[in-house]
Parts: structure tokens; C-alpha cells; sequence
């Protein structure tokens, strides 16, 4: 199973036509065939995307809408007027109740959509009256190294990284210890994510806790129940 697929990165992407963009000067520069190999795309989507970057440049990237012009089983105007009386009608309930009472075909989740369109204010929830505390305050009051926030985050599902990563090499998991008070902040890296490597940092770490004279015994670590 290769782990880095074109599409699996694609779903992944906040903005697609960016892995495209880098896709098509890749088929540009080395060709598809190669381009092919270094994305795990298929030809044909390299050829795709390839086409239509030649003939409209980056906006040609974007992805064309599949959504049928016309829709015969829409919800009518009229009905869509009616939804809106109701909800005005009853203020204090939502879809769920609106449903059972009036019997309505439609599903709560398409009620609720039409009364987004349609600019229909949510009901408002009662405030319950709840002490605020400012957690920078409460933060502050912290000793040094008395909470230190420990996770592992993968790199590789990073688009903007991903292809340099494969063309150099880079490391493929990042370890962070963050001081909640100071904002201090130890960075390790590795090529995977594994017990070995997270042992390693933690090493490192309680190591340079000591060195900065440090408690140990004191020191609470918080960690998101990954490997680390």
C-alpha cells in the first residue's frame, strides 16, 4: 500500500489547486510519465489537469461543479414559504419537534438547510449565568515546567510539504513539548512515528528539563493519548 496517493492527499487539501498547480509544472518539467511516479496519480488525471493548465492557466485548476442545472425534486417556493411561517410560528422548537407535529415529509436536516437559505434566525438558547475565568491569569500563576503539553503530528498529509519531502528526503513526524507558562517550546523530528523515537524525545527532553533545574516530581504532562 503506497501511503503518499495523489487522492488520498487530495482529500485532504484545504486548497487542491495548489497539489495541482505543483502537478502540472511537474508534468511540465519531467513529464507525465515521471509526474506520474512522484504523485501516485493516475495518467489520465495528470493528463486531465495538464490540458486544462495549458489552456486557462491556474483557473483552469479549479474543480468543475458536477451539480445537475436543473433539479426536478427541489423543494417549491411555496413550500419553502411554508417551512418559514412554521418556524416563525413555533419559535422555541426545533426541526425535530416542527417535524412530528405538522408531519412533514422532509427530513430535519433538509428543513434545517432551507431555514439557512433562507435567513431564518436559529432559536436562541437562554444564557446560564457562569462564572468566566481568564486562563492566561490562571496560566501565569503556573511555575516554570509545572504543565508541559506533549504532542506528535505527522507531516506528510501537509500538501505544501508533502512533494518536498519526497524529492529531499525530510522527515516525516514532528515532536513537540510546549510550556504552557513560558511558551517555550522543544521540537524533535523522525521518519515515523513509533514507540522507539517517542521514548527518545521524551529522553531528551526530561533531560533539558534537568539541565534548567527543573522538578521533575512537579511537572505535569499533558499528552493527547497519541504515541508520545
Amino acid at each position: 500500500m503506497r501511503p503518499y496517493k495523489y487522492y488520498s492527499i487530495m482529500r485532504e487539501s484545504k486548497d487542491p489547486r495548489l497539489l495541482r498547480y505543483r502537478m502540472v509544472l511537474s508534468a511540465e518539467k519531467y513529464g507525465i510519465k515521471q509526474t506520474v511516479v512522484d504523485f501516485k496519480a493516475a495518467r489520465n488525471t495528470v493528463r486531465k489537469w495538464y490540458r486544462r493548465w495549458l489552456k486557462d492557466g491556474y483557473k483552469g485548476l479549479e474543480e468543475i461543479s458536477r451539480r445537475p442545472h436543473n433539479s426536478p425534486n427541489a423543494t417549491s417556493e411555496e413550500y419553502r414559504e411554508q417551512l418559514v411561517a412554521l418556524k416563525k410560528k413555533y419559535k422555541r422548537v426545533g426541526a425535530e419537534t416542527i417535524k412530528h407535529i405538522e408531519k412533514l415529509p422532509q427530513s430535519c436536516k433538509t428543513i434545517r438547510k432551507i431555514w439557512r437559505e433562507e435567513n431564518v434566525p436559529s432559536r436562541k438558547r437562554r444564557k446560564k449565568h457562569v462564572t468566566k475565568q481568564n486562563l492566561r491569569e490562571i496560566k501565569k500563576k503556573f511555575a516554570l515546567f509545572q504543565q508541559v503539553v506533549e504532542d506528535t503530528k505527522v507531516l506528510y498529509d501537509i500538501p505544501e510539504y508533502w512533494l518536498q519531502m519526497k524529492q529531499k528526503n525530510l522527515f516525516r513526524v514532528q515532536y513537540t513539548a510546549r510550556d504552557v507558562t513560558s511558551g517555550l517550546m522543544y521540537l524533535g523530528f523522525a521518519d515515523e512515528a513509533s514507540l522507539t523515537y517517542s521514548t527518545l524525545f521524551a529522553q531528551y527532553l526530561n533531560s533539558q528539563l534537568q539541565n534548567n533545574g527543573a522538578d521533575l516530581s512537579a511537572t505535569i504532562r499533558q499528552t493527547d493519548n497519541g504515541p508520545e
